[in-house]
């Protein structure tokens, strides 16, 4: 009876595909796709660790696992060759075949089952017949092999080795590098095929070589052993990945942290390989990209979750399918979002399932029907900007930040960031500053309220924010921010005279120690509240109001031949300020100093 009604799906099926020759339509239902992995034979043994540990990894759980017991693919083997071993032992376990040969559909039903939505449960519920089982059958066309190949695996040391050898040819005056870890590095290669299991290779597969426990046919058993079935070549990817630790023993024990072994080491390059591997391709293969219906848009709604490796902060782009000159259906992006909370979705759809929410970050109203796909990005965001207001110029001028989203809790949308300003000065006079060391003592004037001083300034920082939407469409946010930095002055020259970088050390006059009365320092702590409008899923133009507060400066830490650290406070000495050490924050370069800013910047998302 189930072999009847598959053979009933499949002719449904191909009227479909007929119609889609006319009318090619946008897939908006995520079908799990099925992977099986294939391995390179390894050569050596340190191949031999990481295919096999390979073997054993737990795949990503949007992903069903289609795990096969296969030989290795010798590196002499043709390609085509293999894969159509590879082909029967896939097509096998779909149909869990015993060892008489008899087929059955259980696991065709089951995945088929697992991968049906809310509208497929409750169309089962109005239905006589269950159909959601045979969605099964569209899943074996999404079943992908990926190919696994090492090509060298090399120990750190002969990384180094390598690198001092090309800089020796290209570098004037030759330097090693440091050789500070040990591990391995290898490179390798993924490659994405999949099973072209359409309506014709189908019918073939139900008329020439079925046969179960109920209607064995011993004739299509006997030719099961030869049948193959083709595979399509998808896409490759490269990679180069390290696995080390530092050598220092020092390391381990102040902080208590145990040293991997060899095999350890190696063994770890197996995640890396399969990770990338789901992680790349699932930006670049359609059937990996997890597509739904928008449920609801208050707030906004999908019902996608924990099953399809839905995460906090990963981005989608919802789509309005529309028809273009030649009747087909094309995807017009609408709006960008983020899912803000993610529902537990894992089990079979009853009809009720609790949607995840999204914030939408720029575009235009959606409505209930549209299509949101899965557009990961890596979270990462660069900006540039200018200081338009600032009373300090040591704090502003050009603005270059970089900014990583973090999931911290249950906060959405947080980021940690550096921020880095920098600046110059020409011809500047700072009035009367003095160097104090440790005592208070007076060491003398290192401006005498004549002279005057050029250099650069520049101040970084650290810091946490977060953006805050407040409209339904998400195209202006607000972003309070908190951090903490460091500030300097570099003085290079006096009224045309270079100031020297270096000094002789006072303990030892034959050596020189790093200048210290001319490199000045303050921790700093800014706070903003930003605003920012999304120009692009990619641009965003932020104005940021900002109040920094700077502390006393000092001159910088020098060490001197003897191992001893010093640095000196600095003293102020003016009374009457003028305009130009105001606005440099010389007038109180040994106090603290609080002044608000306003920084203009344009940031993109990567």
């Amino acid at each position: 009876m189930r072999k009847l009604l598959y053979c009933i799906v499949f002719l449904c099926l191909s009227i479909t595909n007929q119609a889609q020759e006319l009318s090619k339509k946008v897939e908006t239902k995520y079908f799990r796709p099925s992977i099986s992995t294939i391995i390179e034979e390894p050569s050596t043994r340190n191949e031999t660790l990481i295919t096999e540990k390979l073997k054993t990894i737990e795949f990503n759980v949007k992903f069903d696992d289609h795990r096969i017991d296969i030989p290795y693919k010798a590196k002499a083997q043709d390609m085509d060759s293999y894969l159509k071993k590879v082909s029967n032992v896939v097509v096998s376990k779909w149909f869990n075949r015993d060892a008489k040969g008899n087929f059955n559909t259980d696991l065709v039903a089951q995945r088929g089952e697992y991968t049906s939505n809310d509208a497929d449960a409750m169309q089962a519920k109005a239905a006589s017949v269950d159909r959601r089982q045979m969605l099964g059958e569209k899943l074996l066309s999404k079943t992908y092999v990926f190919y696994y190949k090492i090509n060298n695996i090399k120990t750190m040391e002969e990384v180094y080795d390598e690198t001092d050898a090309k800089n020796r040819k290209t570098m004037t005056v030759f330097k090693p590098v440091k050789r500070e870890s040990e591990g391995f590095q290898m490179s390798y290669s993924v490659s994405a095929y999949r099973l072209n299991f359409n309506d014709s290779v189908s019918n073939v597969f139900y008329n020439n070589y079925w046969s179960d426990i109920n209607n064995q046919n011993m004739a299509n058993v006997a030719k099961w052993d030869t049948v193959s079935f083709p595979f399509v070549y998808v896409t490759s990817i490269t990679g180069l990945s390290e696995s080390s630790q530092p050598k220092d023993p020092k390391f381990y024990t102040e902080n208590k942290i145990k040293k991997q072994t060899n095999q350890e080491l190696l063994e770890s390059f197996s995640g890396m390989m399969l990770s990338t591997a789901f992680d790349k391709f699932s930006n670049t293969i359609e059937d990996f990209k997890v597509k739904a219906t928008v449920c609801n848009t208050k707030p906004l709604s999908a019902k996608i979750g924990t099953k399809e490796d839905l995460r906090r902060d990963d981005r989608y782009f919802v789509y309005e399918i529309e028809l273009d000159a030649n009747n087909n259906q094309v995807k017009k992006r609408k709006g960008v979002a983020r899912a803000v909370l993610v529902s537990d979705n894992k089990g079979v759809a009853t009809g009720s399932t609790t949607p995840s929410t999204f914030q939408q970050q720029g575009g235009r109203s959606l409505y209930e029907g549209m299509l949101i796909e899965a557009k990961r990005d890596i979270g990462t965001v660069v900006s540039g900007g200018y200081s338009m207001i600032n009373p300090n110029k040591a704090l502003g001028g050009i603005k270059l930040g970089v900014d990583q989203l973090m999931r911290l809790g249950n906060s959405s949308n947080v980021y940690f960031g550096l921020d880095l300003s920098i600046n110059s000065f020409a011809d500047i006079n700072p009035g009367y500053i003095s160097a104090l060391d440790k005592d208070d003592n007076d060491l003398g004037w290192l401006t005498n309220g004549d002279d005057k001083f050029s250099g650069f300034t520049a101040a970084i920082a650290a810091n946490f924010s977060k953006e805050i939407y407040f409209t339904q469409k998400g195209n202006i946010f607000l972003k309070p921010a908190i951090g903490v930095g460091i500030s300097l002055y570099s003085i290079n020259s006096s009224d045309n005279s270079d100031i020297s970088f270096t000094i002789p050390d006072p303990d030892d006059n034959s050596k020189e120690i790093h200048n210290p009365y001319y490199s000045w320092t303050s921790w700093y702590v800014p706070a903003s509240f930003a605003l920012g409008i999304n120009l692009t899923p990619s641009i965003v133009l932020e104005a940021k109001p900002e109040l920094i507060a700077r502390f006393a400066a000092r001159t910088g830490s020098v060490t001197l031949s003897n191992g001893e650290s010093i640095s000196y406070k600095l003293k102020q000495n003016t009374t009457d300020a003028t305009d130009e050490m105001k606005s440099w924050g010389f007038n109180k370069i040994d106090k603290l100093n609080i002044n608000p800013a306003l920084n203009i910047s344009l940031r993109l998302r990567f």
